[in-house]
């Protein structure tokens, strides 16, 4: 073989000095086998604290809740990858999906708790884009708010916003809109 090719193989340099990028053979092997650069060393043990914090239990158990959590986890990423989404929406998804109720409560908790699950916020944006884009008044707001899944008290407050002038526009563009028709 060349001198480039032990070199890859070896994971070291070239001849000419060039670290050896291309996994051939042995390296590509062994870079598989590899856990990957998240589920190393702190990540396993807070995957494990979260699994068990008491430290008891089967190891087997706490493996199978790692995978739960992680499973969990990329679904709900994947959905909020799309657009933004209600907690009790992605509470569905993880249902249909076969999650337990107790990894995905856990989850569900931790994405709150860093701010990728805010039903205030979408609550909040929900609002401004149907009232300005649609016209639609605060009671339809509301409903569909509660079909997303808000709370009603974080739907009521999402809905203060709503200025009144714009909903008198609104209802008098609607009007227009009919006379002609």
């Amino acid at each position: 073989p060349s001198p480039r090719r032990w070199a890859v193989e070896l994971g070291g340099q070239d001849r000419r000095g060039h670290r050896a990028t291309i996994g051939t053979g042995a390296t590509a092997r062994a870079r598989a086998a590899e856990p990957e650069p998240a589920l190393r060393k702190g990540t396993i043990r807070e995957l494990l604290r979260e699994a068990h914090p008491d430290h008891g239990g089967d190891l087997a158990d706490a493996a199978d809740r790692i995978k739960e959590l992680t499973e969990a986890r990329t679904i709900l990423l994947r959905r909020l990858e799309a657009a933004p989404r209600t907690r009790s929406q992605l509470a569905t998804t993880l249902r249909e999906r076969s999650i337990p109720d107790d990894v995905a409560r856990s989850v569900l908790d931790r994405f709150e708790e860093v701010g990728l699950v805010d039903d205030a916020a979408f609550a909040r944006a929900w609002v401004e884009s149907r009232q300005s884009g649609k016209g639609l008044a605060p009671r339809a707001l509301a409903q569909e708010l509660r079909r997303k899944g808000v709370p009603d008290d974080v739907a009521r407050e999402a809905l203060e916003v709503v200025d009144e002038q714009a909903q008198r526009d609104a209802a008098r563009s609607l009007v227009r809109r009919k006379l002609r028709s």
